[in-house]
């Protein structure tokens, strides 16, 4: 594996073949795991989540229930399904809504331009395509309601979302992130209610879990694109990289005295990761013709108050760290420092008081009313302290 020696935008670009690779060795010995034949060529390099999802249920289904995930990867083209929550899930096509009292039915996909079922009362919605590369479900497939616990409300927004989706999706081809998030993300699951933030379940890899609110923005959904496609490209890219831990357990706190961060260091190296990305991106896109360049300024410094706090934290820990774990870790600091530099004295006037988990906004808006009137160039310097202390703080 080449040394991370530019920014991560551009080295998981690089590395996109690697990862593409690894994944197709992983679905194959899942299929050979399972029973299956492959159809073909095979599953092929981007990821079925259903595939994942499936091989981690305890214990495995039978035979005619995995027939009913792995719907388009072997010969099968008829075939028994069960009826979960009125919906039968034709995987990476679309979901039949039952509305009948049925349990089983027969699902033929002889002509997979038109899937059929045995219920009369079925009605076939297919995924939405968003940005030629990415499907959309209608509802929140049965086979991933587990991750949302025992959470009320929960519900499909996927008919408002994807408008947004199609809009974030834009900004991530324009800063180049594209070509690596086609590679590991396949499926978007676009939610609302509930107790969860967006999410990426390795155990569905493949899919990615963006949650929407009212407030919520295409930048919103940019930044979540990033992050959750962020999570499920490294978490692949560390199955080629050198280890870069010598001990994952190993939390942050136990290097520091005064830290009541109790990740371990897997988790704080993921988190970072993804914070270096966000960062990276929303830098590149204020560059680009009709962003709302403001905005973006409070997202970046709300990112980077995580990004540094973060940093700052496992520069403490890298004894954690194997010698290519530390070369991670140099190229995110640089990477932090690069950013903040560029973005010259205007982050250092940056109010993010009372600012939630997830980025407001409209809150960050009425505290930074001066950011109208500013006329601070942009390539103005700015001094920056790599160590960071506790809080939003720059330095």
């Amino acid at each position: 594996m080449p040394a991370v020696t530019t920014g991560l935008l551009e080295y998981f670009a690089q590395t996109a073949p690697v990862v593409a690779a690894e994944q197709l060795q992983l679905q194959v010995a899942i299929m050979r795991r399972l029973g299956l034949v492959p159809r073909g060529n095979g599953p092929g390099r981007r990821p079925n989540p259903f595939l994942f999802n499936l091989v981690h249920q305890q214990p495995l289904p039978g035979r005619d229930a995995r027939q009913q995930w792995v719907a388009g990867l072997t010969s099968a083209r008829r075939y028994p399904a069960s009826v979960e929550q009125g919906l039968i899930e034709i995987p990476l096509i679309g979901q039949f809504h039952v509305t009948s009292r049925t349990k089983r039915v027969i699902v033929d996909l002889s002509d997979r331009r038109r899937p059929a079922c045995s219920d009369r009362s079925s009605t076939l919605h297919r995924y939405r395509s968003v940005a030629d590369h990415f499907g959309v479900p209608r509802f929140i497939p049965s086979a991933f309601r587990p991750f949302f616990g025992h959470a009320n409300g929960v519900r499909s927004a996927s008919r408002d979302g994807c408008v947004r989706l199609e809009s974030a999706l834009r900004m991530a081809r324009a800063v180049g992130a594209l070509p690596w998030i086609r590679q590991v993300v396949r499926l978007v699951v676009l939610f609302r209610g509930g107790t969860l933030n967006s999410f990426y379940h390795p155990r569905a890899h493949g899919a990615v879990f963006i949650r929407l609110n009212r407030a919520c923005d295409d930048y919103h959904v940019f930044e979540e694109i990033i992050h959750q496609a962020g999570h499920a490209f490294f978490a692949i890219l560390l199955c080629r990289e050198p280890r870069l831990l010598r001990n994952q357990n190993g939390a942050p706190q136990a290097v520091l005295d005064s830290s009541d961060d109790n990740r371990n260091m897997l988790v704080a190296l993921h988190g970072l990761v993804t914070e270096a990305l966000i960062a990276d991106a929303l830098f590149k896109l204020r560059t680009s013709p009709g962003v709302a360049e403001h905005e973006l300024l409070g997202r970046l410094a709300f990112c980077l108050a995580k990004f540094g706090s973060d940093l700052n934290a496992v520069m403490r820990a890298k004894r954690l760290l194997t010698k290519r774990g530390v070369l991670w870790l140099s190229a995110l600091a640089r990477s932090y420092v690069s950013i903040v530099r560029g973005l010259g004295p205007q982050l250092l006037r940056v109010d993010l008081a009372d600012q939630p988990y997830v980025f407001d906004p409209q809150l960050f808006r009425r505290r930074n009313r001066w950011l109208a009137r500013s006329a601070v160039p942009r390539n103005a310097g700015v001094h920056v302290q790599l160590t960071v202390g506790q809080g939003r703080h720059f330095g």
